[in-house]
């Protein structure tokens, strides 16, 4: 051992590096040591992290065009494919920049870089990264709205206003993101412009994206309720806890959510590592929340269709609780008008006449004893 090295109870952290000019025999400038092996390792979780992403981005890519077959043309499926892509582009742009100039050893220590090269690809790549973003973020947002229209397909009121303020709140995400974008393009293009902090513009558009996010998956987690009282409305089976502990983890966002606001509760320095975890989880939860989202509920709507029915009152509750009812479930092409009291409305033909089946205040009975006994 080299007898000038200090002894065990030294603090490596301590150590200084310093940068000297041989040409001037100058002392440039000294670095802690400490600066240097956290950012070393924060570029190699870096790299980690954006290669678990563009493997999960690509498997998923994968498993949806298997799965999914008929419905590759709607705006669902087309939002969450691109959303995918998006992802995976960022991605590789995002190694280029690790490989390139910006991510040297000389632009960690000196915070500049060789001034005998072209700094122009470099500058190129940073601006094509944050766009890709900006479309990542658009995606997402497109992929939430459709999601949310129709979650509420039963009730159109709610339906309507939900949407509306999920759109406007989806309109405020897309502006801080495309500031933030902005800014970025003119500080990478025009370093030696006098501009105000605008550190801000990063911050309100997580916080934005957020609360876009923590909106979706109380939507979602109100399908759940939903769902669950419509069963016990309907005196079926309940809905296991396995089964509502599966919906609530992985198709309701309620877990990219949590990480999220989680994310501005770290310091500064570790909040990058959970903050790119969560925006990798919402973008894999977007198939998996679709698929809850669009599904449809028979259970559901048949509550809703008898709630409706009920509160008509009780003259024409048994007429309009039968026409909703086999509108729903029987929809035959051919058409009859068997009922005496609704001679002028058709009703869809049932596949055996002889049952006609009616509802009467807290049950089924069939028309055809009354007849019997007529």
């Amino acid at each position: 051992m080299d007898p000038n090295f200090p002894g065990p109870d030294f603090d490596v952290n301590t150590l200084l590096v310093s940068l000297t000019s041989p040409e001037q025999n100058l002392v440039i400038g000294q670095v802690p040591l400490e600066y240097l092996e956290q950012t070393y390792q924060n570029r190699l979780r870096l790299a980690i992290l954006f290669g678990v992403r563009v493997g999960a981005a690509v498997l998923t890519l994968i498993a949806m065009h298997l799965v999914t077959k008929k419905n590759r043309t709607k705006i669902l499926f087309l939002a969450n494919q691109m959303s995918l892509i998006f992802l995976i582009v960022h991605a590789a742009l995002y190694f280029r920049f690790l490989l390139g100039r910006f991510a040297s050893v000389l632009m960690m220590v000196t915070f500049r870089t060789d001034p005998r090269g072209n700094d122009a690809p470099d500058i190129s790549v940073s601006v094509a990264t944050n766009v890709f973003v900006l479309l990542m973020i658009c995606s997402v947002q497109v992929s939430l709205a459709v999601q949310t229209r129709s979650v509420f397909h039963a009730w159109l009121k709610s339906r309507i206003y939900i949407t509306v303020a999920l759109i406007v709140l989806s309109l405020v995400v897309f502006t801080f993101w495309t500031i933030h974008t902005v800014v970025s393009y003119i500080a990478l293009t025009q370093p030696h412009r006098n501009m105000r902090p605008m550190a801000w513009t990063r911050l309100a558009s997580d916080v934005s994206f957020a609360c876009s996010i923590s909106t979706s998956s109380l939507v979602l987690v109100a399908k759940l309720v939903m769902a669950i009282r419509a069963r016990k409305t309907l005196g079926k089976k309940p809905l296991g806890y396995t089964k509502v502990l599966i919906i609530m983890s992985t198709q309701s966002l309620v877990v990219p959510s949590i990480l999220i606001i989680t994310n501005y509760a770290l310091p500064a320095e570790n909040s990058w590592i959970l903050s790119g975890v969560a925006y990798l989880l919402v973008v894999l939860s977007l198939p998996l929340s679709s698929i809850w989202a669009t599904s449809v509920n028979e259970d559901e709507m048949q509550s809703t269709y008898m709630r409706s029915a009920l509160n008509n009152g009780p003259v024409h509750t048994e007429k309009k609780f039968k026409q909703v009812f086999l509108n729903r479930l029987r929809p035959f092409s051919t058409f009859t008008t068997r009922d005496e009291d609704s001679s002028s409305t058709h009703s869809p033909a049932m596949p055996s006449p002889e049952s006609d089946i009616t509802f009467l205040n807290t049950g089924f009975e069939e028309r055809t004893n009354e007849k019997a006994v007529a």
